[in-house]
């Protein structure tokens, strides 16, 4: 009997151009979110393999939208910080069923450590807003302002298409479930 090994990787695409300490400039910020290995005792089968469905795409897609809108809202000015306020309010009912989305995704993927996965999922996407906000702080305030101006004007049960056509994320491993 061998030992399986699946690793899955998620990269988070921004569309700001990044200017790093060292000068250099990228059209793209790959960021790892998630590096994990999953361990298991049995011969690993296809159906046993994790695999992500669309609609946790798209709660992983509103969790890094709504994560760099929060550090716009500390970071940039009393604007965002207000429409921040009230996106939040606005959308409450909608965040909460996507973590819990994201709560079930983890724990299927990461069944032995799906919070610190989470937590670390989260933690990634507001060091990577952070980075984008420090080295081209204009240009990401900007894109978030003009962002959550977009979002406050639609109705809250049209969060994931919403996401969808602002978020890019790729998605190298997992596959999509069949």
């Amino acid at each position: 009997m061998r030992i399986g090994i699946i690793f899955f990787t998620l990269m988070l695409i921004t569309n700001s151009n990044i200017t790093y300490a060292n000068g250099d400039t990228s059209d793209e910020s790959k960021i790892n979110l998630i590096e994990s290995e999953v361990y298991s005792a049995e011969p690993l089968k296809e159906q046993t393999k994790p695999c992500i469905k669309k609609e946790e795409i798209s709660a992983l897609k509103i969790r890094v939208m709504r994560d760099r809108m929060s550090v716009s809202s500390r970071n940039c000015t009393e604007t965002e910080s207000n429409l921040y306020l009230k996106i939040e309010d606005k959308f409450k009912y909608a965040f909460s069923a996507n973590n819990t989305i994201l709560e079930i995704f983890f724990q299927r993927i990461e069944p032995n450590d799906s919070e610190k996965k989470m937590h670390k999922f989260i933690t990634n996407i507001a060091n990577s807003a952070s980075i984008n906000n420090t080295y081209n702080k204009e240009k990401f305030c900007s894109d978030q302002s003009e962002l959550m101006k977009e979002m406050i004007k639609i109705n809250p049960k049209d969060i994931a298409g919403f996401a969808e056509d602002n978020i890019k994320i790729k998605i190298s491993n997992p596959k999509l479930c069949k």
